[in-house]
């Protein structure tokens, strides 16, 4: 049942990550992608699993 919260959350740090190095350098895109996976709100929603 979580399986899916977890695979969003995943897929929107990895696309903030692309996005951050497209739109500027490779390491600020991981700096982003990082930041969004530890962001309490984020992990809070990928681990829920509501019907």
């Amino acid at each position: 049942m979580r399986l899916p919260s977890v695979l969003a959350a995943a897929t929107a740090c990895g696309l903030t990550a692309l996005a951050g190095a497209r739109l500027s350098e490779c390491s600020v895109g991981v700096g982003a992608g990082l930041a969004l996976a530890i962001t309490p709100a984020v992990q809070e929603y990928a681990q829920e699993g509501r019907p």
